[in-house]
């Protein structure tokens, strides 16, 4: 085999999974707390001690979607998510961070990580309402949806108080899935 033979498949042999990899097609998703109610299932804060006004928090939203919803994956709605959180804040600023699980319509599981950050203020109840945005990967999934990955961008209103609190949510990104 002569030399340019040799590079040729040695450039195939190398640049061939860049090639499968760059082919890899990749989806807009894009939806809104249109369609959609929540609701805190659990939270709790302690005071931290070390200066007045910090507080950790975890919580637990329950996110259900309408058939108005336009959470759709590969053509199949997001029927519901749960996230589980947590939250580091002074005086109402801090960063959050937590998982998030799609349950799919056809009873599959997407799986999510977030971070990001919040500002909310008390409420007269002693809630906290306020605006968080945070950044997240899909990381995978159960069944059809193992394989898939993607990144997200989120921007939320939230009021904390356990009787008529929400989280409603603007969301976008993409999705692909590695084959």
């Amino acid at each position: 085999m002569g030399i340019r033979a040799a590079v040729a498949v040695l450039l195939a042999v190398v640049l061939s999974p860049l090639g499968i990899a760059s082919a890899q097609e990749r989806f807009k998703v894009q939806y809104n707390h249109v369609g959609q109610t929540s609701k805190y299932l659990a939270q709790q804060a302690y005071d931290v001690g070390d200066q007045p006004g910090h507080q950790v928090r975890i919580y637990k939203v329950l996110r259900t979607f309408s058939e108005e919803s336009t959470l759709v994956i590969r053509g199949v709605r997001v029927k519901s998510s749960e996230t589980n959180g947590y939250s580091d804040y002074t005086n109402g600023i801090g960063p959050i961070w937590g998982y998030e699980v799609w349950t799919m319509d056809d009873g599959g599981k997407v799986f999510l990580t977030y971070t990001g950050s919040t500002f909310s203020e008390p409420t007269e109840t002693g809630a906290r309402r306020g605006i968080a945005t945070s950044a997240g990967r899909i990381t995978g999934g159960t069944g059809a949806w193992k394989s898939l990955r993607g990144v997200m961008h989120s921007v939320s209103k939230f009021d904390s108080d356990p009787q008529k609190g929400y989280s409603q949510a603007d969301n976008k990104g993409e999705y692909w899935f590695d084959e």
